[in-house]
């Protein structure tokens, strides 16, 4: 990840990728998508802490270096179904309880917005279908460490595709 990426996080919590993903790897935004209510507060809480650290004597060298680059971080409330991933160039799905048929709808979403080139780490993604080409567009698989990595690619047009 670096300065040209978008960070989307979809189901992100109280925003912990999205910040380690602009102020640790340089991401040039982030963006966490959280339907529950308290985990959304708790994540706007915590972005605000880290507007008060990054001002404070505590920010050491690299956090000051960090600050003064531009990078945006931002918390949003509700369904990721609903959130435009058309800018997204990495996208987090940790989709460890969503229902197969949820993830489905997922996948094809991610298919349908997402950019050529852009990657998907989905290491729960149960309920894909691997062979799914919509749109000219498949995730193929990259090589990652930690459980599943895709990257939307294009392809061929197939008979009877979606």
């Amino acid at each position: 990840m670096g300065d040209d990426d978008v960070l989307v996080d979809l189901g992100g919590g109280v925003g912990k990728s999205v910040v380690g993903g602009v102020m640790i790897f340089n991401a040039s935004q982030g963006f966490s998508v959280e339907l529950s209510e308290s985990r959304f507060a708790r994540a706007c809480r915590a972005l605000e802490r880290l507007e008060g650290a990054a001002a404070s004597r505590a920010c050491g060298r690299a956090c000051r270096e960090r600050a003064g680059r531009p990078g945006l971080i931002e918390m949003a409330h509700g369904d990721l179904m609903d959130f435009d991933l058309s800018a997204a160039t990495v996208v987090l799905a940790f989709s460890t309880c969503y229902p197969l048929d949820f993830q489905a709808r997922l996948q094809r979403k991610l298919l349908r917005e997402l950019r050529l080139g852009a990657r998907v780490y989905a290491p729960q993604h149960k309920g894909w279908d691997e062979g799914l080409v919509l749109g000219g567009r498949s995730l193929a698989p990259i090589p990652y460490d930690f459980g599943h990595a895709f990257r939307v690619e294009a392809v061929g047009t197939a008979p009877g595709e979606l």
